[in-house]
């Protein structure tokens, strides 16, 4: 079994465990079987058949391309991380991700943070 670690703030969902056993050739099989196990726990990870936007999933030590399509190993380690920061998209725009499912959308001004 896939052992995956859940980020501190979808602890929540797995009565506050650190990391969960989970079956699954894939990272989709994986987040299929930890919603069957802890309800609403997909929704943080996955929007529209894709990972979410600013969401990363880290398989064995490696950043994966592949997303919900990553192959797994019997004994693979997945992180499901958050991206830092923001970044810009341009426009004076900065888009910022957080675990409660939502995109956050603001105006910025300038290069410079406060």
């Amino acid at each position: 079994m896939a052992k995956v670690h859940i980020p501190t703030p979808l602890r929540e969902f797995t009565d506050g465990q650190i990391k969960v056993d989970v079956e699954g050739d894939t990272v989709r099989m994986v987040v299929e079987n930890l919603e069957s196990r802890f309800p609403g726990l997909q929704n943080r990870l996955v929007q529209q058949g894709d990972l979410r936007p600013g969401l990363a999933v880290f398989v064995d030590g490696a950043n994966s391309r592949r997303g919900l399509r990553t192959k797994l190993r019997e004994d693979s380690e997945v992180f499901f991380l958050e991206s830092i920061g923001g970044g810009s998209c341009g426009a004076g725009v900065e888009i910022q991700h957080n675990w409660s499912g939502c995109n956050h959308v603001r105006p910025h001004v300038g290069f410079a943070r406060a």
